[in-house]
C-alpha cells in the first residue's frame, strides 16, 4: 500500500480537484480524502487559489495526509 512507501512521521500530498462537467460535480477530492484515509490518516487540505479557476474544476487541493509511527 502507499502507507508502506513512507517511513513513520512521512506526510504524503496529493494535488487533486473537484470537477464539474455538463453538470455534473465530481467531488473527486473528497472521495480521495476518504480513500485514502482509510490508509493514512488525514491532516487537513490547502486550498489553491487561482486567479482564474480552470475550465471544469469547482476547487482545487492539496490534501496532507501523515504515516503515524
Amino acid at each position: 500500500t502507499i502507507r508502506d512507501l513512507l517511513r513513520p512521521g512521512g506526510h504524503l500530498v496529493l494535488n487533486v480537484a473537484n470537477i464539474r462537467h455538463e453538470g455534473q460535480t465530481t467531488t473527486l477530492a473528497w472521495d480521495i480524502a476518504r480513500t485514502v484515509g482509510r490508509v493514512l490518516p488525514f491532516v487537513g487540505e490547502t486550498v489553491i487559489c487561482w486567479d482564474t479557476l480552470p475550465h471544469d474544476l469547482t476547487g482545487d487541493y492539496l490534501l496532507t495526509f501523515r504515516r503515524d509511527g
